[in-house]
Protein backbone atom coordinates (compact mmCIF):
# COMPACT_ATOMS: atom_id res chain seq x y z
CA UNK A 1 0.00 0.00 0.00
CA UNK A 2 1.28 3.70 -0.58
CA UNK A 3 0.18 6.67 1.31
CA UNK A 4 0.14 9.88 -0.70
CA UNK A 5 -0.12 12.92 1.83
CA UNK A 6 1.74 15.66 2.57
CA UNK A 7 1.40 14.71 6.43
CA UNK A 8 4.76 12.97 8.39
CA UNK A 9 4.11 9.65 9.33
CA UNK A 10 4.50 10.37 13.32
CA UNK A 11 1.09 12.36 12.48
CA UNK A 12 -0.46 10.05 9.98
CA UNK A 13 -0.10 7.06 12.31
CA UNK A 14 -0.35 8.98 15.92
CA UNK A 15 2.84 9.13 16.73
CA UNK A 16 2.66 12.31 17.80
CA UNK A 17 4.69 15.33 16.53
CA UNK A 18 8.49 14.03 17.13
CA UNK A 19 11.26 15.90 17.30
CA UNK A 20 13.67 16.26 20.17
CA UNK A 21 12.02 16.22 23.81
CA UNK A 22 12.68 19.48 25.91
CA UNK A 23 12.08 23.49 26.00
CA UNK A 24 10.99 23.56 21.93
CA UNK A 25 6.94 23.99 20.71
CA UNK A 26 5.67 23.02 17.64
CA UNK A 27 3.03 24.95 16.26
CA UNK A 28 1.09 25.06 13.20
CA UNK A 29 0.73 28.16 11.39
CA UNK A 30 0.74 30.05 8.32
CA UNK A 31 4.04 31.20 6.40
CA UNK A 32 3.81 33.16 3.30
CA UNK A 33 -0.08 31.62 2.70
CA UNK A 34 1.05 27.93 3.53
CA UNK A 35 0.65 25.97 6.67
CA UNK A 36 3.51 24.86 7.73
CA UNK A 37 5.07 23.73 11.43
CA UNK A 38 7.07 26.04 13.20
CA UNK A 39 9.56 25.05 16.40
CA UNK A 40 9.94 28.04 18.92
CA UNK A 41 13.28 27.23 20.39
CA UNK A 42 13.65 28.12 24.26
CA UNK A 43 15.86 31.12 23.48
CA UNK A 44 12.35 32.16 21.24
CA UNK A 45 13.70 31.96 17.79
CA UNK A 46 11.38 30.48 15.43
CA UNK A 47 12.38 27.99 12.85
CA UNK A 48 10.66 26.24 10.09
CA UNK A 49 10.23 22.43 10.66
CA UNK A 50 7.91 21.57 8.23
CA UNK A 51 6.18 22.65 4.98
CA UNK A 52 2.88 20.89 5.28
CA UNK A 53 1.60 21.72 1.44
CA UNK A 54 -0.29 19.47 -1.52
CA UNK A 55 1.93 22.15 -3.99
CA UNK A 56 5.01 20.24 -5.19
CA UNK A 57 6.23 23.76 -6.45
CA UNK A 58 6.04 25.24 -2.89
CA UNK A 59 8.85 22.83 -1.83
CA UNK A 60 11.35 24.37 -4.18
CA UNK A 61 10.58 27.93 -2.79
CA UNK A 62 13.50 29.10 -0.21
CA UNK A 63 10.94 30.50 1.87
CA UNK A 64 10.08 27.09 3.06
CA UNK A 65 13.44 25.77 3.41
CA UNK A 66 13.58 23.90 7.01
CA UNK A 67 15.34 25.58 9.58
CA UNK A 68 14.74 29.01 8.27
CA UNK A 69 13.84 31.53 10.85
CA UNK A 70 10.59 32.57 10.61
CA UNK A 71 9.76 36.22 11.12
Amino acid sequence: MILYTPLAPEDVFGWGWGGPPGDDRLELEDVAGRPCLVRTGADGRRRLERLLSTDPRDFLDPRFAPGRLVP
